[in-house]
């Protein structure tokens, strides 16, 4: 798999930032709902959500539309 530059820098930038390194490391483990890790990092949902949003972007994470809209996997 060939990743661009612009590719690589935005994986970089997803998991530079302390909880969304975090998340990517519960989400290895298996999938969790927004809720649940809100309640793990203690953080705020839209906090979270914008997180996972973040890790989507760089196609790091997906939220499941199938399933509860609020589950989010690697």
């Amino acid at each position: 798999m060939t990743m661009t530059l612009d590719k690589t820098l935005s994986v970089f930038r997803a998991i530079g930032e302390e909880s969304r390194l975090r998340i990517m490391a519960l989400l290895v483990k298996g999938e969790l709902t927004v809720s649940e890790i809100t309640t793990i990092l203690g953080q705020s949902q839209p906090r979270v959500s914008r997180h996972l949003k973040i890790l989507a972007d760089a196609g790091l994470a997906e939220r499941p539309i199938a399933k509860a809209p609020g589950c989010s996997t690697v």
